[in-house]
């Protein structure tokens, strides 16, 4: 047994030193909380970003960031404001989903997306007014994160988080992890523009502008399954030049694409805005109108009858002539049916409208001629 003298001094030492310890415990425990809040607050980032790098069109990367980004980031608002200086990418939205959604706004002025960061290209927090309805009956007020979305040094848009104060939101309030989610946002964005860009221009006739084989049946199933969906009718127009390898011996090659050019361009004035024309090959031209019945149809095909025929075309040396087409159409009139083999039902249509075509060629050309379509197949059973 130890029995020297006790060091009160040292006992005093250790007991000031238990005692501090034990001061210090709850600030370390709250440190340590706040250390894995901001680690489950990047790997909830990071999680999201690989959602959207694998993102494989503009339609799911919009949905991502529009509408499931809501309920991941605990968000009650969320916009994306882009720049549109030429209005192509409205064109490429509008073909690759259809409509712009109501949480995207396309601008062609700069300006307008520069006053967003008067202190510069840098994430900014402000005030954010909500919709009462996103608000609790506290009142409780608003923020708003503004994410600049920076491509190859130049500002291309602004992703807009808003909340309310004391939702998760906060837990993302790290400049540098918001640039890092804003420059992914802003090359998933780019990549998938000029993914759609890319695809739009494989679907494009190059000659006459108009779409191409392939681009008119990926239309032309969609717009069949609709048809079939909404009990809508659809019709297609067989549009096919007269005597027009005459003009490619007589007048040369190029006056030919010329000529393909003028006619693409002058029956595209005579469809309706909903109406897509293709170059189907050669000089055979086959358009898709949706909602439109047989009655609408041929009033279309006369009509593209008659302005093909009084279309003023010109040969190298500028001589005046003319070319006249034949024009066959056929009509899905049968809306009340609903277990249509869609992809039958498309062939049939067109293979109706191609008959249609050579019947008027066979009665002379230059004419409409119609084939009804009947008896469409059903699934088998």
């Amino acid at each position: 047994m130890f029995n020297g003298p006790i060091d009160t001094n040292s006992a005093n030492s250790a007991s000031s030193a238990s005692s501090g310890a034990g001061c210090c415990r709850p600030a370390c425990r709250e440190l340590l909380r706040g250390t894995e809040r901001d680690q489950r607050a990047l790997w909830h980032f990071q999680y999201f970003e690989l959602q959207i790098v694998r993102s494989q069109g503009l339609k799911p990367l919009l949905h991502l960031l529009l509408q499931q980004s809501l309920d991941y980031f605990e968000l009650d608002q969320i916009s994306l404001l882009l720049l549109d200086p030429n209005d192509t990418l409205r064109g490429i939205a509008v073909e690759s989903i259809g409509e712009i959604p109501e949480k995207l706004e396309l601008t062609t002025d700069a300006g307008q997306l520069h006053a967003l960061f008067p202190g510069g290209v840098k994430v900014r927090e402000q005030s954010a007014s909500l919709d009462p309805a996103a608000l609790d009956a506290g009142n409780v007020p608003g923020i708003a994160i503004l994410l600049p979305l920076v491509w190859q040094g130049q500002l291309m848009g602004s992703l807009q988080l808003s909340a309310t104060e004391g939702s998760r939101l906060q837990q993302y309030q790290s400049n540098d992890r918001l640039t890092h989610f804003a420059a992914v946002v802003a090359v998933c964005i780019e990549n998938c523009i000029n993914r759609e860009r890319l695809r739009m221009h494989s679907l494009i006739d190059a000659l006459t502008g108009v779409r191409n084989r392939r681009g008119f049946e990926e239309f032309l199933q969609s717009e069949v399954a609709r048809a079939v969906r909404t009990r809508l009718p659809v019709a297609a127009i067989f549009i096919d030049l007269d005597h027009f390898k005459r003009v490619n011996d007589h007048y040369g090659h190029l006056c030919g694409d010329r000529v393909l050019q003028e006619v693409a361009g002058n029956i595209s004035e005579v469809l309706r805005p909903t109406d897509l024309l293709s170059r189907y090959g050669g000089e055979e031209f086959v358009a898709l109108l949706p909602n439109c019945d047989n009655s609408q149809a041929g009033g279309i095909a006369r009509r593209i009858n008659l302005s093909v025929a009084a279309l003023d075309l010109f040969d190298d040396k500028g001589q005046l002539f003319h070319i006249s087409c034949s024009v066959g159409y056929s009509a899905w009139l049968e809306p009340g049916e609903r277990d249509l083999d869609t992809a039958v039902m498309a062939q049939s249509l067109i293979a109706q409208a191609d008959k249609a075509v050579y019947q008027a060629k066979r009665e002379g050309r230059d004419r409409v001629c119609y084939v009804a379509l009947q008896d469409c197949p059903r699934p088998c059973v």
